[in-house]
């Protein structure tokens, strides 16, 4: 950014001097901006013909640099107003064009402005590109976007709101305007990092004093979007956003930067699917050729498995992208993974191979890995019967007669000694399998009664449909205690037999692409096709196996490069060994880390709050954790649920009311793959107490 000298000379001409056809004012508000009004007066001084200034309380020099430059000065006192010292310069400019910016804003062609502005003066406005850059940061850009900033000094063009106040047509209507080229660009350094926040917190202060006033509108919603994004208060910039997007109205200037702003939020509030389809619809159809609407859209496709359409947008990105930027090389990326998958889908559908739901030539191999399994093994298998084509199973190392009960079912049995690694054994079994599907299962692990006999006609049918994985529903129960259900959740158990896929993990082993890539082409299983039960956590089984796995895993912590990856299962051995200190510990490290792109990613707050509430004198830290449970997983309704009952104890029952409401609308538009504890029959108990809460809340009334 090249630096322009201050001058002190005036710019008005002497009256011998003709006067031009065509007067352009230039109108400035200001308030001690005596280190930034002469820059940006000498970047249009040359093609204006007066300068209007209204000062609003300087107590610096500001008001003699102005009179330095020749300006027609006017004194006013400050009123948390911004329209009215605006149109106080205007009624007193007498050019025929006004250019009003501010004092922290400069052009960076002065020599072109006035020639910019004599082109274009047939419509009532101009909006200028506007580039925000951060002068505290090494000139880094911030943002840039279109802003009205000259316009015809005509009676009905006036400003209106006491803040991110804009020129309004005041007999209703619009108007006409154009917008400016490369000749009219501004640099603007209002937002350096050190002035930022306090302009942001005054001016959430004098909008709330508006809208106090008129009753809050669209400009306002427009207004607060920019100040709590600045903010970093994503849940009020949604709110906001959301209010936008339910009238048919838009933001006049920056709505490309209104979407990516409200796009942005989406995705870190873990929105529903659809939401966020339905804002980059709109983006792309506004803004057809942006390289990053067309890959953010892009990329949403690809993961609903919308190949051909994602493919599309990408190729745009491809197009349309600066070529230095990184999305040329993600998007080429991601092209090449979505025609790989385009020419496996076509390699699929005619294969004779894999069989078929009409003529049932595909092969089913069940796989497990067990140690002492001699009592669990018989039931799961049983479940099976009639499903499956094969056995394989790799023993390692059991003591009991597991190895004679596997055989007996016919199943190929493999040795692997035990060596503190379960993908070691799991690749093994993977390695000897021979199916065309695998199904992979815990000895603990079998498939309800009701839906066993689904097993086949699921994977058939996802084999037709082109899917590679099926996450079932595993349903954790109590055998020591009635077959209490102690949660859900959905976990990949049904793949096709690629042989580089393989498990990784020494614990809480996943399974992944060669490359480490995560299985795609995956969908869920309805809970009335199959239903998976565990035993693995009945109360006799769980310490062993929390002891166990807690030795491997802080093992672990001492080798990886990624410990925060392990923080949230060893908080769930420690919970399991009732160690609730050290589980706290790593439930907060886990949680601190950020939402993770795992299943069950919200356990960690499951254990942290439901250790909280043990302790009743912790309810502000219950309450702290809650609310941050409900900003990391909004989609969550039994999250929403527990604070509405944390706040029914403190007798805060109109709040209370409110959550337990939005847990009803979560739960009745639930969407998300991660699993949700709140059931229909905790939504039929939670309205009979929010109907105690209302006859509580009429009773103090």
């Amino acid at each position: 950014m090249r630096k322009i000298k201050s001058s002190k000379k005036p710019i008005l001409k002497s009256k011998s001097e003709s006067a031009p056809k065509f007067k352009i004012s230039a109108c400035y508000i200001v308030k001690n901006e005596e280190k930034t009004l002469p820059r940006s007066i000498e970047s249009l001084k040359s093609a204006v013909d007066e300068i209007v200034v209204v000062d609003t309380g300087s107590t610096d020099n500001t008001v003699e640099v102005a009179k330095n430059y020749g300006a027609k000065v006017i004194p006013t006192t400050w009123k948390d107003d911004f329209s009215t010292p605006r149109n106080l310069a205007i009624d007193n400019a007498s050019g025929d064009y006004i250019i009003f910016i501010d004092a922290d804003e400069f052009f960076i062609n002065p020599a072109k402005v006035r020639r910019a502005i004599e082109k274009l003066s047939n419509s009532e406005a101009i909006f200028v590109m506007r580039i925000d850059i951060d002068e505290d940061n090494g000139g880094k850009e911030i943002n840039r976007d279109y802003y009205l900033r000259a316009f015809q000094n005509v009676a009905h063009l006036r400003y209106r709101g006491l803040i991110h106040e804009n020129v309004e047509n005041i007999n209703g209507g619009g108007f006409n305007y154009k917008m400016a080229g490369d000749d009219l660009i501004l640099y603007h350094t209002g937002y350096s990092a050190n002035k930022a926040e306090s302009k942001l917190r005054r001016n959430l202060a004098i909008l709330q004093t508006e809208i106090d006033k008129e009753g809050i509108q669209l400009r306002h919603h427009i207004a607060l979007v920019d100040c709590y994004f600045a903010l970093g208060d994503y849940d009020k910039t949604l709110y906001h956003a959301k209010e936008i997007l339910k009238t048919d109205s838009r933001p006049v200037t920056g709505l490309a930067i209104f979407y990516r702003k409200t796009s942005f939020v989406m995705r870190k509030l873990n929105v529903s699917i659809s939401e966020m389809m339905g804002l980059l619809n709109e983006a792309v159809k506004n803004f057809p050729n942006d390289p990053e609407f067309r890959i953010e859209r892009g990329m949403l496709l690809n993961y609903l498995q919308r190949y051909e359409e994602a493919a599309q947008d990408i190729r745009v990105t491809l197009k349309n992208a600066d070529k230095k930027s990184g999305l040329i090389a993600l998007a080429g990326d991601l092209l090449a993974e979505i025609e790989r998958k385009l020419a496996e889908m076509r390699k699929l559908k005619p294969s004779k191979k894999l069989g078929s739901h009409k003529n049932s030539n595909l092969k089913i191999s069940v796989c497990y890995i067990v140690k002492n399994e001699e009592n669990n093994l018989p039931r799961s298998l049983d479940s099976l019967k009639g499903q499956i084509d094969e056995i394989v199973v790799v023993d390692t190392g059991s003591t009991d007669n597991t190895i004679e009960v596997a055989k007996n079912y016919g199943a190929k049995v493999f040795e692997s000694p035990w060596n503190n690694d379960f993908s070691t054994p799991r690749n093994m079994a993977l390695d000897n399998a021979t199916g065309d599907w695998i199904i992979f299962l815990d000895a603990d692990e079998y498939f309800s009664e009701k839906t066993a006999k689904n097993v086949r006609q699921v994977i058939e049918q996802a084999d037709k449909l082109g899917k590679n994985g099926l996450l079932v529903n595993l349903v954790n129960i109590d055998v020591d205690k009635d077959n209490k259900v102690l949660d859900t959740t959905y976990i990949l158990r049904m793949y096709r037999n690629v042989k580089e896929w393989r498990f990784v993990g020494r614990i809480h082993e996943e399974l992944r692409k060669s490359g480490g890539g995560t299985i795609d082409k995956v969908s869920l299983v309805p809970t009335n096709k199959l239903e998976l039960y565990h035993t693995g956590y009945s109360a006799g089984v769980n310490a062993d196996k929390a002891r166990r796995n807690l030795g491997l895993l802080l093992a672990e912590l001492k080798l990886t490069d990624h410990p925060e990856k392990i923080y949230g299962y060893i908080a769930q051995c420690y919970n399991g060994l009732e160690d609730y200190a050290n589980a706290e510990k790593y439930a907060i490290m886990d949680i601190d880390g950020g939402r993770r792109e795992t299943t069950f990613a919200s356990s960690s707050y499951r254990i942290l709050l439901s250790i909280l509430a043990r302790n009743p004198k912790r309810m502000d830290d219950r309450l702290k954790f809650i609310v941050r449970a409900t900003k990391d997983f909004p989609e969550t309704p039994e999250f929403y649920a527990e604070h509405a009952e944390c706040l029914a104890s403190l007798k805060r029952y109109a709040e209370a009311i409110e959550e337990m409401e939005t847990a009803f609308k979560k739960f009745a538009s639930y969407d998300s793959l991660e699993p949700t504890m709140f059931t229909q029959k905790m939504a039929e108990t939670a309205k009979k107490r929010v109907e105690l809460w209302r006859t509580k809340l009429n009773a103090e009334n």
